[in-house]
């Protein structure tokens, strides 16, 4: 799920995904920790739309850092330019991320349709349910 606006989300979710977006789907009163706790483990994938908020953001880390560490797959992002030199945690998304093909959505730089046509399309080669997390870009 990429949530740039509504209309991005509407056709991701047309696109034959079942998405889970802890912005929408969390109820409120509800425990967060365990519904992305819950959203996590029942994905087969995790977007995971990377911006300097992003790897600042010690909850972003953790989704990133479970889903890595459960063999989810791995669908990166890029928002903006992240220096992933800045700090032990950016350098610990580079980690992750490093060896895996990214999507290459910037403002100004980068083709939106054809960004968004291309992630749909690594999508739909690997799976059906995903989950993401980001901060405000």
């Amino acid at each position: 799920m990429v949530y740039f606006d509504g209309s991005n989300c509407l056709r991701i979710n047309h696109s034959s995904f079942s998405v889970w977006l802890d912005t929408e789907d969390i109820t409120a009163g509800s425990d967060w920790h365990a519904a992305i706790g819950t959203g996590l483990d029942r994905c087969k994938a995790l977007i995971a739309v990377i911006s300097n908020k992003y790897i600042s953001s010690r909850y972003c880390m953790s989704e990133l850092y479970t889903a890595n560490g459960d063999q989810k797959l791995i669908f990166p992002v890029i928002v903006e330019d992240v220096d992933f030199s800045t700090t032990e945690q950016a350098r610990g998304v580079k980690y992750v991320v490093s060896g895996i093909n990214w999507t290459m959505f910037r403002l100004g730089y980068d083709d939106y349709h054809s960004s968004l046509t291309k992630l749909i399309s690594g999508m739909k080669e690997h799976g059906t349910l995903c989950v993401y997390r980001t901060y405000s870009i």
